[in-house]
């Protein structure tokens, strides 16, 4: 996410979250409209950035159960369900 001064806890969100939807499109093969997964973002804190944690993390789920495999690739299909 870049260094220097922390931007701001907006502007962390903001920026992780745009990269993770752009990110999204390309690992599950469309962007969360078409997908029956979802996304969601853990971005550094200031007090994380200000320790060198300038990374965010992706998390690709599916809110309606538990899944099994990866969602790589599935695009507008249905993830498998466990149980």
């Amino acid at each position: 996410m870049g260094d220097g001064a922390y931007p701001g806890d907006e502007a962390v969100t903001e920026q992780a979250f745009d990269t993770c939807s752009n990110d999204f499109t390309s690992y599950v093969g469309v962007d969360t409209e078409g997908s029956h997964f979802d996304v969601t973002i853990f971005a550094p804190s200031q007090a994380e950035w200000n320790t060198g944690v300038h990374t965010a993390a992706c998390v690709v789920f599916y809110p309606a159960s538990d899944t099994i495999g990866s969602a790589k690739g599935v695009g507008a299909g249905m993830p498998q369900v466990a149980g």
